[in-house]
């Protein structure tokens, strides 16, 4: 070793710069390099960065909650996520069937609203918003059917009855067939109304202050009478010709001749199809004669067929 440092100068100088570098710098060096080293081969885990965005997701998570809450228990809001209503309307000219779920069915007059909610089959209850309504219900022993308008509750089991919106202050209930029982919703103020046929019930939703009304009518057969009616018919239109011994229709649309039908013989008349309020008639009443005759001279031209019960005439097409 000695002869070749001898022999190699240059060798030998470099080892001797070495030297001048010093033990503490040469061990730091290689503790530097070898801790490099190893952080290079197996790197260390690091504690991860937390996101900025995380905590506002929790915040609207928690709005949210709070939102679907609200909106699905609160008895003032107007969106519903669960029960869901389902709204006939009717702005035409002329009355208008629909039909509920358990076909039941309502003749909404002209500028008349009612909805009923999913739950439908299990509570069979429909809100009257605005309007008249003729309902004919299918019957359930266990499940009464129920209209409730302004607060004011009409129940029936299976009936036809009306509900008329005549004004704020105003509600009129005719029950037709069946019997029918109202009240209020809250069930404190009117204390349960029964209802027999051909009565009716005048109330205030506000005051809930009522009055009942009722005649007898002979069930052998509806007849009208002339000297009663005719100031009220004649007043109204022009298509309605009086004499002694008959009544004449001259023209008169199909709808207009069920509304004469319905104010003088007390009774309601439900059309299924409504190409039959469409059209006009032109006939006789004569003295004597009842309801049928003159809906049967009616079916006779417009290709349909009816049934009558004691208050209600339905006329399907054929």
């Amino acid at each position: 070793m000695a002869s070749y440092f001898e022999k190699d100068t240059e060798a030998l100088d470099a080892l001797a710069l070495f030297e001048e570098l010093g033990e503490e710098k040469l061990n730091f060096s290689l503790e530097a390099d070898k801790e490099k080293f190893l952080n290079d081969l197996f790197p260390t885990d690091q504690p991860a960065k937390r996101k900025p965005w995380i905590p506002y997701l929790s915040y609207v998570a928690v709005l949210f909650i709070l939102l679907f809450s609200y909106l699905t228990f609160s008895p003032n809001s107007t969106l519903k996520f669960i029960n869901e209503s389902h709204t006939f309307s009717n702005y035409s000219s002329t009355n208008k069937l629909f039909y509920f779920p358990d076909s039941s069915y309502v003749l909404l007059a002209p500028q008349s609203v009612v909805n009923y909610a999913d739950d439908y089959a299990e509570k069979r209850i429909v809100n009257q918003l605005s309007g008249k309504g003729i309902y004919s219900v299918r019957k359930n022993q266990s499940n009464a059917f129920r209209v409730v308008s302004k607060g004011i509750e009409t129940k029936a089991i299976g009936t036809v009855f009306t509900v008329n919106e005549l004004s704020e202050n105003s509600i009129q209930i005719k029950l037709l067939e069946g019997k029918i029982v109202v009240e209020d919703v809250e069930r404190a103020k009117t204390g349960q109304i029964f209802l027999d046929t051909d009565h009716s019930l005048l109330i205030n939703p506000k005051t809930f202050s009522y009055t009942i009304e009722g005649k007898q009518k002979s069930s052998s057969g509806k007849h009208w009478k002339f000297d009663q009616e005719e100031s009220e018919i004649l007043g109204v239109l022009s298509t309605v010709e009086w004499s002694n011994s008959e009544v004449k229709f001259l023209k008169i649309e199909n709808q207009e001749l069920f509304h004469v039908i319905e104010t003088v013989f007390g009774i309601a008349v439900i059309a299924k199809d409504d190409s039959i309020l469409h059209g006009n008639f032109t006939g006789s009443l004569y003295r004597g004669d009842d309801i049928e005759t003159l809906i049967g001279n009616f079916c006779q031209l417009n290709n349909c067929s009816f049934q009558m019960n004691e208050n209600m005439i339905e006329i399907t097409k054929n």
